[in-house]
């Protein structure tokens, strides 16, 4: 190739690289971010704040060694909090999995039904429920209470199979 082509071609591709392309470049039409939607979340009430504080210091007293502060889990040990659909779903089969613990591969989780009372756990779960993405209702210590009183027998962690069990035959909540 001769010199001169050489050269009138690098000026071609710097005058692309440094002038076209940031014009051309945004208007791409290939896949973008999504938009953030916005929150469909009702904000939570003053007491309900408190309660998600004080869930947030017995989650990174109790459950982030396991579950990590950024709630992702660690391989091996823990599953994700994130985006779960344990967390996300009926609030009354996450106090179970809390109170019960959870059977998954070669994964269990504690039970904590003998160390934490009710309100301790809808704390917990009320921080789980809308930290990190989620955008769960606050969990009550009544409907904790309930779940307590419901799998008061029972003395092994849930399975998969007992919650999808759970997920068809739970009565619909009243709210």
């Amino acid at each position: 190739m001769k010199p001169r082509l050489v050269r009138t071609i690098l000026l071609v591709v710097v005058f692309l690289v440094m002038v076209a392309v940031p014009r051309w470049l945004p208007r791409w039409p290939w896949p973008r971010p999504a938009e953030p939607r916005p929150s469909s979340v009702r904000p939570l009430t003053a007491g309900e704040k408190e309660q998600f504080e004080r869930g947030r210091l017995q989650f990174a007293t109790i459950c982030a060694a396991c579950h990590q502060p950024n709630g992702q889990g660690l391989l091996g040990l823990a599953p994700s909090l994130v985006n779960s659909r344990w967390v996300q779903d009926d609030p009354r089969i996450l106090a179970r999995i809390v109170l019960n613990g959870k059977a998954q591969e070669n994964l269990i989780m504690p039970p904590w039904k003998m160390m934490l009372n009710d309100g301790a756990i809808a704390e917990v779960l009320t921080f789980v429920r809308r930290s990190w993405g989620n955008e769960g209702d606050p969990v009550t210590a009544a409907l904790v209470a309930e779940a307590r009183r419901d799998t008061a027998a029972r003395e092994q962690p849930l399975s998969d199979y007992d919650l999808e069990t759970l997920v068809l035959t739970l009565p619909p909540r009243s709210n």
